[in-house]
C-alpha cells in the first residue's frame, strides 16, 4: 500500500492507498455534486462544494481550515492523492498517448507518399 504525507495549513496529512471497492463505493459518487457545479458554472459553488467533500473524502483534513490554505497546498494535496491511487493507471495513459501521438505523427510523414516509410524505413521527401 502506497502513502504520501503532504503539508495543508500547517498540519501533515497522511495520504493512504485505498481499495478499488473503496474508490467505487466512496469516491466516485461522491464527485457527482462537485461536477454539477462546476458544469453550472459558479464558481464559488464549485469552490463550497469542493471544500465540503474534501473533508468527506478525506477525514484527516476535519481539524484543517481549507479557507486558510493556499491553493497551490490543495492542488499538491490531490496531486499525492492521485499518485498514490493511480500511479499505475497514470503511467499506462501516458504510454498509450505517446503511441498516438507517435502515431499521428507518422501518418502526417507518411502523408505525401502513404507506403513510402512503410517500405524503405525513410521517409519519401527528399533533403533540401
Amino acid at each position: 500500500m502506497r502513502t504520501k504525507i503532504v503539508t495543508l495549513n500547517g498540519s501533515a496529512i497522511t495520504i493512504k492507498e485505498l481499495k478499488i471497492k473503496e474508490l467505487k463505493t466512496n469516491v466516485l459518487p461522491k464527485l457527482e455534486p462537485a461536477f454539477k457545479a462546476l458544469m453550472s458554472g459558479e464558481v464559488s459553488d464549485v469552490l463550497d462544494t469542493f471544500g465540503e467533500q474534501l473533508k468527506d473524502f478525506f477525514p484527516d483534513l476535519k481539524d484543517v481550515d481549507l479557507d486558510e490554505c493556499y491553493p497551490s497546498e490543495v492542488e499538491a494535496f490531490l496531486e499525492a492523492w492521485v499518485d498514490v491511487n493511480f500511479t499505475g493507471l497514470r503511467r499506462l495513459l501516458e504510454q498509450v498517448l505517446y503511441f498516438a501521438r507517435a502515431g499521428l505523427q507518422q501518418q502526417g510523414s507518411d502523408s505525401e507518399n502513404p507506403l513510402g516509410s512503410l517500405i524503405t524505413g525513410k521517409s519519401s521527401q527528399s533533403p533540401n
